[in-house]
């Protein structure tokens, strides 16, 4: 059973620098206008929102280099490693899936794309830190307190990122997962799932607990100021 989950920590792929203030506006007014269109969708179309601009070239090369694949959905850089490569994305929260034209929800709003600061997150993953932190979610009030409203401020943003008619897409279940769901999928806003996710979220905003803790042990250096798309230089995970 711990070779298995060892295993798991090892194969996850998601989820310079000072730590970021807690922060980060609500574009609601600026979120879609005339865009260049996705895919179709019995004539819905998919488009790229003004608060997600259109990743470059090179960006696009990185990510997909960083991931080991094209990354999937809508996205665009929010924040990059002193060396240049893409730190986290900001991925719209809903996407077309490539066979039969089906609209899901994206999993993720912020996705941990950095392959050094990955590596460290899942060494903490393996370590045991999800059941340290919800430890201590259950022991410390406040931290949990602040983590119930972070959540709340990560839901709103996630939902609020959405047009009219894309809310009017989803079905029952698919809008509980905007509604009713929480960071990393889970359906406990006072447990975590993920720390990729957490983390994320926390270098994206400065706006969650968790992640402010694990930054905070200190056992997370910054991102060495170096190429971490060069094939030699990649950290294994």
């Amino acid at each position: 059973m711990m070779a298995l989950a060892l295993l798991a920590c090892l194969s996850k792929a998601i989820t310079g620098f000072a730590a970021p203030s807690r922060g980060l506006p609500h574009l609601r007014s600026l979120i879609h206008t005339s865009a260049p269109a996705a895919r179709a969708h019995n004539g819905f179309e998919m488009t790229r929102p003004v608060y997600l601009p259109e990743p470059s070239e090179t960006d696009v090369n990185m990510v997909q280099k960083l991931l080991g694949r094209p990354p999937m959905g809508l996205w665009t850089v929010q924040s990059y490693c002193p060396s240049g490569h893409p730190k986290v994305l900001r991925v719209h929260p809903l996407m077309v899936r490539k066979k039969g034209e089906e609209v899901t929800p994206f999993p993720t709003l912020f996705w941990l794309t950095c392959a050094h600061y990955r590596s460290c997150i899942s060494r903490l993953e393996c370590e045991g830190y999800i059941l340290t932190i919800n430890k201590l979610l259950e022991e410390d009030k406040k931290m949990a307190d602040q983590y119930l409203k972070d959540q709340e401020s990560y839901r709103t943003m996630r939902l609020e990122s959405l047009s009219e008619e894309e809310r009017r897409l989803l079905n029952p279940s698919m809008m509980r997962r905007f509604t009713e769901g929480y960071i990393g999928g889970s359906a406990n806003p006072r447990r975590i799932r993920c720390l990729h996710e957490n983390f994320a979220h926390f270098l994206a905003t400065g706006n969650n607990v968790v992640g402010e803790y694990i930054w905070n042990l200190g056992v997370i250096p910054p991102c060495p100021d170096c190429n971490c798309c060069d094939d030699n230089k990649m950290p294994t995970e």
